[in-house]
């Protein structure tokens, strides 16, 4: 979370945004958002691998990837 200062003091009240771009992982993106509840999800129910598809260099198969590994599963992209 990051406090906007200016827009704060203009409307006389503390203003904050979560930043997707300080998420760590990748690019950042709702993407990385969605996929936090997603595999964490799928890992709860047992899951050891994550199938996804995307085109070349697709921006979803990558992150799915990067997330898929963070919680010691297998990403396999199509």
């Amino acid at each position: 979370m990051q406090k906007l200062e200016n827009i704060s003091r203009l409307l006389n009240t503390n203003v904050y945004i979560k930043r997707d771009d300080l998420t760590g992982i990748g690019l950042g993106s709702n993407k990385v958002r969605k996929l936090e509840f997603l595999l964490a999800d799928t890992k709860r129910k047992g899951a050891e691998v994550v199938f996804t598809t995307g085109g070349a260099q697709s921006n979803h198969a990558m992150l799915t990837a990067v997330c898929a590994k963070k919680p010691g599963m297998e990403p396999i992209l199509f």
